[in-house]
């Protein structure tokens, strides 16, 4: 079972999005502030700490050529930040010194290719 460590009141509410989300997609892939779950043409990113909760409410609000587009959604009481997918950019056969510039600012060079070939940033967030 994935740890949330400090969800406020509500976390049998993450536990139960969670768990829905499980369901329909598998196992997340869990950061330290939140869990990952990938779909076919979306991601959904569940806070699992305070942390996890600003990083997603940042993500889910900056538009920018560079970055993916994201929204937060509500399921039930949880809110859940809904981010295009990307194709990561090691998967395109790239290494990292092939990459611009400005992916030196993104953490771990988390960036990758969306459907038309844009590279763009997929966690962005301060945390």
């Amino acid at each position: 079972m994935i740890d949330f460590q400090d969800i406020p009141e509500h976390k049998a509410n993450v536990l139960e999005v969670v768990a829905k989300l499980t369901a329909k997609y598998g196992e997340p892939s869990c950061g330290r502030n939140r869990a990952t779950f990938i779909g076919k043409n979306f991601v959904f990113k569940v806070a699992r700490n305070g942390h996890g909760e600003i990083d997603n409410w940042y993500e889910g609000r900056v538009k920018s050529e560079e970055y993916c587009k994201g929204r937060i959604i509500k399921m039930g009481e949880v809110s859940v930040l809904v981010q295009e997918k990307v194709k990561p950019y090691f998967e395109c056969g790239l290494t990292y010194k092939q990459l611009p510039s400005w992916v030196d600012f993104i953490d771990c060079a988390q960036v990758g290719f969306d459907k038309k070939g844009v590279l763009k940033a997929y966690d962005f967030a301060c945390n």
